[in-house]
């Protein structure tokens, strides 16, 4: 009977012994599995972190893009407002030296 627990318990060591060299082995696969999602994670924060920069960048062009777009209609606008100043006076000096031939004459 002796022999029978011996053997008993010999296989039952050796059951717990596979049990833990596997859970052994499988704590190292997730130990690898895990650093190389932390190197993942650390490429995609850096991404993100490239992608987001790329947007703030972006958006600071549209935006001097749309002053210089408004700069450009004022602009545009005080030209055509002076154009017609300056006809109006060219209009109104050639009016003066056709009253002042007619005159004249």
């Amino acid at each position: 009977m002796s022999d029978e627990k011996t053997l008993s318990m010999e296989q039952f060591f050796s059951a717990l012994e596979e049990k833990v060299e596997g859970l052994s082995s499988r704590v190292k696969e997730l130990a690898s599995e895990n650093a190389r999602l932390k190197g993942a994670l650390i490429e995609t924060a850096a991404e993100r972190d490239r992608l987001k920069k790329g947007l703030e960048d972006s958006r600071e062009a549209t935006a001097s893009q749309t002053e210089i777009a408004d700069k450009v209609s004022r602009y545009e606008a005080e030209r055509d407002e002076v154009r017609r100043r300056i006809e109006r006076l060219l209009k109104g000096l050639e009016e003066t030296e056709v009253a002042a031939a007619q005159a004249a004459s």
